[in-house]
């Protein structure tokens, strides 16, 4: 797991994994969008996440959203806390972006967020029993889903370019990603999340309790979106959830726990910082003020008064 954690950016791979350990402990409340350029590895790194609980998993593996949109809710409904990968969301041009993809991803994850299944009666007329979602959505696309605002405040964006795991692919083959996907293949991986999982079984009050009031001092703008900060918790405590457990297993010492729980910190807050100021793009005027604060405050620029 800790080689996993060093694969890459850790704005992205921390971010990712801890996410992967909290749904082990309660349903998500957000979905985890990577998205970035062609040949980035942002799928090849989705599948790396799933091998948490599936033996060398396959492209084939993956969701659509080719899909309709009846066939990914079954597949949600499912899916227990395994995470579903739904590959390759294609963001059309011009007036049609806001297509058929864009609303099956929307209607997706706002089902997944507020845990609302689709309901439906017998013929006479009483309610069958309601498949709701569970695990957590991991998408993939080269870009973020535009004039969709409801969609990307719940979900958390982690961009991915050439550069999140070149440090990984240096040197002759097999390389440090070849590695972890020969490790997926064999099953450590998942019997790593096995562990995990018999070790959470026997302390699930414990845990639940640091969910609910995990006393993460993370720092965020008043103004985003506050689904964000609950977002950031949860992430935050599955990366505590996790280092506990390694911490029992004497995995690492105290002094290497604290330094990923601060490179976990680090990324979350890197994580609202780029989504608040992703949100300012539909408001140019309070953009401008934030970037003149800011460069008034690292003193950047002076105002100067003229009299007319």
């Amino acid at each position: 797991v800790f080689e996993l954690l060093a694969i890459g950016d850790p704005a992205v791979t921390y971010i990712s994994v801890s996410a992967i350990f909290m749904t082990v402990i309660r349903d998500p409340r957000f979905a985890i969008f990577l998205y970035g350029e062609t040949g980035s590895l942002k799928t090849a790194f989705a599948l790396l996440l799933l091998a948490f609980f599936v033996t060398d998993p396959q492209e084939s593996d993956s969701a659509s959203f080719k899909s309709t949109a009846i066939a990914l809710a079954a597949r949600f409904a499912t899916s227990g806390n395994v995470p579903v990968i739904v590959d390759d969301y294609i963001q059309l041009p011009g007036p049609r972006q806001i297509g058929e993809e864009a609303k099956k991803a929307d209607n997706l994850i706002r089902s997944i967020v507020n845990g609302n299944g689709r309901e439906r009666a017998f013929g006479d007329g009483s309610l069958r029993p309601t498949d709701r979602p569970r695990g957590i959505a991991v998408i993939t696309g080269e870009e973020l889903p535009s004039g969709l605002d409801s969609l990307k405040k719940r979900t958390i964006n982690v961009p991915v370019d050439k550069s999140t795991f070149e440090n990984a692919l240096k040197g002759p083959r097999p390389n440090q990603f070849d590695r972890l996907q020969k490790l997926a293949e064999a099953g450590v991986l998942t019997k790593a999340m096995g562990g995990f999982i018999a070790w959470a079984a026997g302390r699930f009050d414990d845990l639940q309790d640091y969910f609910d009031d995990p006393g993460h001092r993370l720092s965020w703008n008043d103004n985003s979106h506050r689904r964000l900060p609950d977002a950031a918790n949860d992430v935050l405590s599955g990366a505590g959830a996790f280092l506990w457990y390694a911490r029992d297993l004497d995995a690492i010492t105290e002094d290497e726990a604290e330094k990923h729980s601060a490179a976990a910190i680090d990324a979350v807050e890197s994580m609202l910082q780029r989504a608040y100021l992703e949100s300012l793009n539909d408001c140019p005027a309070e953009a401008f003020a934030q970037l003149l604060h800011a460069s008034m405050a690292a003193l950047r620029c002076h105002i100067e008064v003229k009299d007319i």
